[in-house]
């Protein structure tokens, strides 16, 4: 999958991807703690990055038959060769790992928040 001209040094991601088993994760590039911290911690965004969600107020029943839906139609054979045929990657996160990332960013160190923000802020202005 990757071209002889474009060498990936990193993915973003919690595992190694597998079209690129020999390319290292940004974790695994951390030199200590706090960088490996900063790094989950700018990652968990994108967790989320499509998420589906229902209206507030929804029965807590009909909230968990939504989500086994969701994650059952992804195991689907018929929906899998659909999504193949027209080359739509699918990476269905569960309504508990959603729930987990949202908890790990409002627990996160204030310092560590801070420092994103103002990684986020100096991209934003191009420096």
């Amino acid at each position: 999958m990757a071209s002889a001209r474009i060498k990936p040094i990193a993915v973003t991601s919690a595992k190694r991807d597998p079209a690129f088993p020999d390319v290292p994760t940004a974790r695994e590039l951390a030199p200590n703690y706090h960088a490996r911290a900063l790094i989950e911690l700018a990652e968990l965004p994108y967790i989320m990055s499509r998420p589906f969600v229902a209206p507030p107020g929804v029965p807590e029943d009909r909230a968990k038959a939504l989500q086994a839906a969701f994650m059952a139609v992804h195991k689907d054979p018929e929906y899998l060769a659909d999504a193949a045929k027209i080359r739509v990657e699918l990476s269905p996160v569960s309504g508990d790992v959603v729930m987990q990332a949202i908890d790990k960013i409002a627990n996160a160190p204030p310092d560590l928040l801070d420092y994103l923000r103002k990684l986020h802020a100096s991209d934003a202005k191009g420096g």
